[in-house]
């Protein structure tokens, strides 16, 4: 049997390109980091590669590591009946992250890794504290990202909720927790 090794493949302006190995095609109900970012239609089943910006990964490390960690998870995984962690949410979650570290670091704001945990649904969940006792809770689902922001204790007059429909409402939000004046 003749290995496969990998090569390096140019798909788009940034370098370096990382390489996902043969193994990693075959376990897809294992999920790896960077996986819902990697192209599959049109390339060769046996080796794929996606190419990243290298400071957006560097940054991402500790996050996609709490990601990989958090898809080891079982059922039942805290002791309180709760459901694994949902591959497509853990699939989800890689890529938002990914994006959204982009749109933040390519506007010259500071990323911040969020607290990764997993809610009992499955669904991945994503916390950040920032300035002035702001907190944002983004709830990723299979098909969207849900965001919680807090800035006090009263439920009612300090909290907020909704979805992003765009890059610039994830970048306000961004900016909120930051305590950045918008422009």
């Amino acid at each position: 049997m003749t290995a496969i090794s990998p090569t390096r493949v140019q798909t788009s302006s940034y370098q370096p390109v990382r390489i996902v190995h043969p193994d990693r095609i075959a376990q897809p109900d294992r999920f790896t980091p960077g996986d819902a970012l990697t192209p599959s239609q049109g390339l060769d089943n046996r080796l794929y590669a996606l190419s990243v910006n290298p400071d957006t990964e560097r940054m991402l490390t500790p996050a996609l590591e709490a990601l990989d960690s958090l898809s080891t998870k079982r059922e039942n995984w805290n002791g309180t009946h709760v459901a694994a962690p949902s591959l497509a949410c853990l699939k989800r979650a890689d890529q938002f992250l990914h994006n959204s570290c982009k749109l933040v670091i390519d506007r010259y704001l500071r990323w911040e890794n969020p607290h990764i945990t997993a809610d009992e649904a499955g669904n991945t969940v994503l916390e950040w504290w920032g300035q002035n006792a702001a907190k944002l809770t983004i709830y990723v689902t299979p098909d969207r990202e849900e965001f919680i922001r807090v800035w006090g204790a009263n439920t009612d007059t300090e909290m907020e909720d909704g979805a992003f429909s765009s890059d610039a409402d994830f970048l306000n939000v961004w900016k909120w927790l930051l305590g950045v004046d918008e422009e």
